[in-house]
């Protein structure tokens, strides 16, 4: 500035309004009565600049947070009126598919027992659009969000307005309030009184200290299933250049998917597209949502990616998946992980044929696991093959009932062999298997077909023969 102190300073004019700032500069750079220094005609230049910006941003923001009174959900899709985009941001979406697994999830976070929720599962599975299902909402239950998503300002939502800060803190009188909802969106919350839902994926920084805080819970979200991807396409099936990350993270794979169990170093880590984190769903017998969406079980993405990832280890690493399949034969989160290798190896050696010890399962034993499938390989008209790492793997009836016409028909007069494929640690005290339902629950009712024409054996595989 010049050295008129009757003059504003930079720092007064860059309160002034647009038109005061315009008709400040137009009329004292005319009537050359100012001088300004170009830094400091910068400065004004830049926080105007500024200004108009977080004006258009709020604005966005406020368009998007009246929007959800009249968005509309048809067929499991929720509609945003016409110009409004989630969050005021014209590069995310205006439709958002409502998975099934997002009203379970919301219902769990709305438990007013549950004050601090960590919903995690596999990288791109959708964790940021249930966030957006969770707003829409609370958009209808007049809720004080603060909201705060990695990388992005924070944002309050308060009742019928919004505001965005570049500063956390500028929210710290919500955060301290235990009726104000705290969302957090990939990156590590603060501890605050208010009730904190964090998504993130599984990298530890992100949620390392917030699973010490007291009161934290755990929510795991599912893979989608076939149908739920047929209804809502997803965007880049049919690219070929996002196939080919698939492609180079299999040629990639070494003896570290060993040791992921749901875990991952950074974002552009590769095993999430090789290794998918699972849990337990919602059965029809089972109504206590409560206790679902809590374990985890890791498995490959597909019997596809399972197969070609084998072949590739097989090369430099026979020795180590040998060990990992018979490590720990203990329930835990390895178990799904290694059962399915172990399933991938036993196949091999059956293939090519051999002599195998067998013997007759003994009393019945109460199983731990749930079952997740019939049996791994049919030779029909009378031999079944179910491979398995788990002391306890009951068969399901309802697996079985679908199989009935490949082994005979329920009329049919011919035995039908059982074979639990097993490693040698399980064979020798391996037990006969019970009868199960889709859920965890003991089959009341066994057809005559089965009772009286399967017979259960338990064969042994050598591991050290592949």
């Amino acid at each position: 500035m010049s050295d008129n102190t009757s003059l504003p300073s930079a720092e007064e004019v860059n309160e002034w309004s647009p038109d005061k700032v315009i008709t400040f500069l137009k009329s004292y750079n005319e009537e050359k009565k100012l001088f300004l220094r170009d830094e400091d005609i910068k400065k004004i230049k830049d926080n105007w600049r500024k200004k108009i910006l977080w004006d258009e941003t709020e604005k966005d923001l406020g368009k998007f947070w009246s929007s959800l009174e009249n968005a509309k959900i048809d067929n499991n899709f929720l509609q945003l009126p016409e110009g409004a985009y989630f969050l005021g941001d014209e590069d995310q979406v205006t439709i958002l598919y409502i998975r099934k697994c997002y009203i379970h999830l919301a219902d769990i976070v709305f438990n007013e027992e549950i004050r601090r929720c960590r919903i995690t599962g596999n990288p791109g599975i959708g964790k940021t659009f249930f966030g957006f299902y969770l707003l829409y909402l609370f958009s209808r239950q007049n809720k004080i969000i603060v909201y705060h998503k990695a990388s992005q300002f924070p944002i309050l939502f308060n009742k019928q307005h919004t505001f965005c800060s570049n500063d956390i803190f500028d929210f710290k009188e919500y955060l301290d309030n235990a009726n104000v909802w705290y969302i957090v969106d990939g990156q590590s919350p603060f501890e605050v009184r208010a009730k904190t839902i964090l998504f993130c994926s599984p990298q530890k920084r992100h949620y390392k200290y917030f699973d010490k805080m007291v009161g934290t819970t755990i929510r795991f979200m599912p893979v989608w299933s076939w149908n739920e991807i047929n209804e809502c396409r997803i965007e880049k099936a049919l690219d070929s250049s996002h196939q080919n990350h698939l492609e180079d993270a299999i040629s990639k794979s070494n003896t570290r998917l060993l040791e992921f169990v749901g875990e991952i170093d950074h974002a552009d880590d590769i095993s999430h597209r090789i290794i998918h984190i699972h849990t337990n769903l919602p059965g029809e017998e089972e109504e206590d949502r409560e206790t679902h969406y809590i374990k985890k079980f890791i498995l490959f993405a597909s019997e596809w990616v399972a197969e070609k990832v084998m072949d590739k280890l097989k090369r430099n690493y026979n020795q180590q998946l040998r060990n990992f399949v018979t490590a720990s034969l203990s329930e835990n989160e390895y178990s799904t992980l290694q059962g399915v290798i172990f399933e991938q190896i036993a196949h091999r050696i059956l293939q090519k044929g051999g002599s195998f010890n067998t013997h007759r399962g003994g009393k019945y034993c109460q199983p731990i696991q749930k079952n997740f499938s019939s049996v791994d390989a049919v030779v029909a008209p009378h031999t079944l093959f179910q491979m398995t790492v788990s002391r306890n793997h009951p068969i399901n009836v309802n697996g079985m009932n679908k199989l009935v016409e490949k082994l005979g028909g329920k009329t049919g007069a011919n035995h039908i062999y059982f074979y639990f494929v097993l490693p040698k640690d399980l064979y020798d005290n391996y037990q006969a298997q019970p009868f199960y339902t889709n859920g965890q629950t003991v089959a009341k009712r066994i057809p005559c077909w089965i009772t009286n024409r399967v017979k259960q054996y338990a064969l042994k595989i050598d591991l050290s023969s592949w």
